[in-house]
């Protein structure tokens, strides 16, 4: 016997610059969670990296590297790191400057903005259907009662 449930997971699959597969991740990137989710670790990412500064040494990169890495895992609700930065610090360098986090960041938030609102769309479209039936206010009194 089996229990089968759609929970809204899409699978994605991550390319490099050079349209390399680095993996797939599954992810519902219309999860009601997830924006606030993401905005806790943006934020606590962001606090972390600052923290470091440019002078960090070695060890204090790598405790923010993984920690970077554990809020993202949290803010997706899924192991994301591996693929999305291999075995590579998320706060490599890339050759204009930015850091890998920030080109993950620049690919991800757009295409979650996009889920997000096309699920409330089919949303607000699903109950607008479900709720048309009600217009006529005496649906649903009981026989002899009046409006």
């Amino acid at each position: 016997m089996e229990i089968r449930i759609d929970r809204g997971y899409k699978s994605y699959d991550v390319t490099d610059a050079d349209g390399t597969v680095l993996g797939t991740v599954r992810l519902n990137l219309a999860d009601a969670g997830l924006m606030g989710r993401f905005e806790e670790a943006r934020r606590k990412i962001e606090a972390m990296v600052q923290d470091a500064g440019a002078d960090a040494n070695p060890d204090t990169m790598i405790a923010v590297d993984k920690a970077v890495k554990e809020q993202l895992d949290y803010a997706f609700g899924a192991e994301v790191s591996p693929v999305f930065f291999g075995g590579m610090s998320s706060l490599a360098l890339c050759e204009d400057g930015e850091l890998v986090l920030e080109k993950v960041m620049e690919a991800v938030v757009p295409i979650f903005e996009d889920a997000t609102g096309k699920a409330v769309a089919a949303s607000n479209a699903r109950k607008a259907q479900r709720l048309e039936k009600y217009r006529d206010k005496r649906v649903g009194l009981a026989p002899g009662q009046q409006i």
